[in-house]
Parts: C-alpha cells; structure tokens; sequence
C-alpha cells in the first residue's frame, strides 16, 4: 500500500451538484428554488435562531449568572513540569516563557501540584495550589507569592453634625448668611450674645461705695419741755 494507493471508500464522495447550467441537468432556469418566495431571491432567507415570530429558543430557555469580561486566566504550570531546571534556580514567570512552558508572562502564573518534584528550586508565582506548594517545600524548595493585592487604606470617621461644637455650627451659619445677603435670624444673635445672670452685690461692697456721714446729735427733749415750762 502506497499514498498513491489511497482511495476513499465507495459513496464517501460525491461531486456537487451543477446548478444553473440547463434544464438537462435537472437544476436549470430556477436551480432548485422554486419560482416565487423569500428563499428565491438572492440574499434572501431567515436570520438563524428566527422561528417566524414567535418566541426563539434562546430566548424560551432560563439563564443564570453571567460571564465577567474582565476576567484573567493565569497561565498553569504544575510542579513535574519544573524538573527541567538545576537544582537551586529561582523560577519566575519570565524563565518559563524563555524555556516555552507559557507564553506570556503578563497574565499571571498559578503552579498546581501535578506529579512530582526532584529539584531544590525557589518559585515566585501569583498563585499555588496547596498541593503544589507542600510538594515544593517538601523538595527542599521555597514558595513566594507575588503581584498581590494592596492592603486598603483606612478611612477617618468623619463627625457627624450633632457632634460640632456649638460655636462652630454659629460660626458656620453666620458665613452662610453674610454669603447670601440675607439678615441673622434672631434665634442665631440670641445664641451668639447669651445673656449672663446678674451676680448679687456684697453688703459690704454697697456700705464702701458710700460715703461716711458724721451721725447728728439730737438733743434731748426732755431739757426743752423743762425750758418751756420756766
């Protein structure tokens, strides 16, 4: 048996149909479409999935969840797969790619534990499996991960507005006010001026502020009513 040998078996191939090329063909003038219709004209015919008006199956079917267009698939490579290299070398993402393991680098790399590992390496990697990096270390190796996410900065509570101080939210009012042109409500002047309880004066205070009179002698009446009687 020889290439040249080769035949198909009987009925597998068929030659096309000639259409167009005379009634003695059998598909002359109308090449099997028929006379009239939407399927006769060129360019004619359905869109596919349209079933005449009525509901289309994929539209009758239920859907659930969704596919995120945003997501990464990061390259794989499992641990029997790193036998390749020399005892003590230090894997990356990059070393793969020049060795033809993965094809980019910039996708993230994830190390699964397929098989097993003879070699002492040192393995930077966005992601392993706990497979992977329990057989990397039981090899004598060590497992870093890298590329991860940052830690999200702590945001201050900010007070709320019950909590200002009073003279602050007067402050605040008063801005508001001289901005728009209007006049400081009354409640606003009352509470910037409070008004302070008048303290009661000492009774000794009082008898400083005034001046000391010499007290007058009254001279005693019963010498003038012995005058008078004489």
């Amino acid at each position: 048996m020889k290439l040249h040998e080769l035949k198909a078996a009987p009925g597998a191939s068929r030659a096309p149909k000639r259409k167009g090329r005379g009634r003695a063909t059998g598909q002359g003038t109308t090449a099997g479409r028929g006379m009239n219709g939407q399927n006769s004209r060129s360019g004619g015919g359905v869109r596919l999935g349209f079933e005449g008006g009525q509901m289309p199956l994929y539209r009758r079917i239920p859907k659930r969840g969704f596919v995120n267009i945003w997501r990464k698939e990061p390259e794989i490579v499992n641990v029997c797969d790193l036998n390749r290299f020399e005892d003590g070398a230090e894997i990356t993402a990059e070393v793969l790619v020049a060795s033809r393991l993965i094809k980019k680098a910039d996708k993230g790399l994830k190390i699964l534990g397929n098989g097993e590992l003879e070699k002492k390496l040192t393995v930077k990697a966005e992601k392993f499996s706990k497979s992977a990096a329990d057989a990397i270390e039981k090899a004598g190796g060590t497992v870093e991960v890298i590329g991860g996410k940052p830690e999200p900065e702590k945001r201050k509570k900010k007070k709320a507005v019950g909590q200002d101080s009073g003279s602050g939210i007067q402050d605040s009012g008063k801005d508001k006010g001289e901005g728009q042109g209007q006049e400081e409500p009354v409640a606003e002047v009352i509470a910037e001026e409070p008004v302070v309880a008048e303290e009661p004066v000492a009774e000794e205070v009082v008898a400083e502020a005034e001046p000391e009179t010499e007290p007058v002698e009254e001279e005693p009446v019963e010498a003038e009513e012995e005058a008078t009687e004489e």
